[in-house]
């Protein structure tokens, strides 16, 4: 890496990780000279920028791409490979709008429905998922739009898989970061919590139970006991903050703590009404970063909604 004062990516990263009381960025040691003020407040600026672009993608390409003008609820039932659906029934994620609970609670029982699960920060209720049989969709569907902000299906994700080769756990990211430079300053903060969204995290683990703090849930089976059963979870979890130093495993990127919100079930499945979950109940537990490790082709306008809040209570 040249001597230079121009930022990157990584700055901002571990300006994040390791800077929580808003000081300077500190310099990789033998590489870089101490960045002046202005150089922090560019990094500030364009890390706002960052976020604010990725904020307005998913505003244009999300919230307004997948609602019920472009879902086709006559045919929920051949949606079953990416959709939350039963013998006889579907899942519907409801974005809710001013005082019409009570009016659209109504429609959903005079559909044969039920409501199964609320979606909520601190403060309000964003959304429920209701149960509704096949047959009676596309009815509350008329005659619920206007009483909601946006109706789409319970969608499904799946946790992307990972080769089992034993020599695997021989990583060549940190080094490709030059991680090591930076842990000639800091081995980063443990005041910073982040929370890792995924399969669960094994907290029993000798190389990572030192940096969990058991705050998270487990969405996938409504308890608070989010183990995981997949290891996809975990291994995300040891590339964050493996504990360094201590002769076992892997070394983590930064020594902060770490929680787990369980969102996908023992055979790698989950659903957008978990994600969100997890996503408002991390950042209301103070999470600073949050992790999403997986994929989908799918925007979700709840996901919308969840990664909107957490930015605008982790920056404003």
């Amino acid at each position: 890496m040249k001597n230079t004062e121009a930022l990157s990516l990584l700055d901002i990263v571990f300006y994040f990780c390791f800077n929580k009381d808003n000081s300077s960025l500190k310099t990789y040691k033998g590489v870089r000279s101490k960045l002046k003020r202005k150089t922090k407040i560019l990094s500030l600026l364009l890390a706002a920028i960052l976020l604010a672009v990725a904020i307005e993608v998913i505003e244009i390409s999300g919230a307004n791409d997948l609602d019920e003008k472009n879902w086709n609820f006559e045919k929920i039932r051949e949606w079953n490979n990416f959709v939350y659906t039963k013998e006889d029934s579907a899942e519907l994620v409801i974005g809710l709008k001013g005082r019409e609970y009570p009016k659209l609670n109504r429609l959903i029982a005079l559909n044969g429905g039920k409501i199964v699960k609320t979606i909520s920060t601190k403060k309000e209720i964003l959304a429920i998922v209701a149960d509704i049989p096949f047959n009676s969709i596309p009815n509350f569907v008329e005659k619920a739009k206007d009483l909601v902000k946006y109706i789409e299906p319970n969608l499904k994700f799946r946790v992307e898989s990972l080769p089992n080769d034993p020599y695997w756990i021989y990583q060549w990211a940190p080094k490709k970061i030059e991680a090591d430079w930076a842990w000639n300053e800091t081995f980063g903060d443990p005041s910073i919590l982040v929370a890792v969204v995924d399969t669960g995290i094994d907290y029993n683990h000798s190389d990572l139970a030192a940096n969990y703090v058991a705050l998270g849930y487990d969405w996938a089976y409504n308890d608070t006991d989010p183990m995981d059963d997949w290891n996809h979870g975990t291994f995300v979890a040891g590339i964050i903050a493996a504990v360094t130093n201590n002769e076992i495993g892997i070394a983590g990127l930064a020594q902060v703590k770490i929680m787990a919100e369980k969102v996908f079930n023992k055979e790698g499945e989950g659903y957008e009404s978990w994600i969100a979950s997890a996503i408002l109940h991390a950042t209301d537990q103070g999470a600073k970063i949050i992790n999403l490790s997986f994929s989908t082709e799918y925007n979700g306008s709840l996901l919308y909604e969840a990664v909107k809040y957490a930015y605008q209570t982790m920056f404003y």
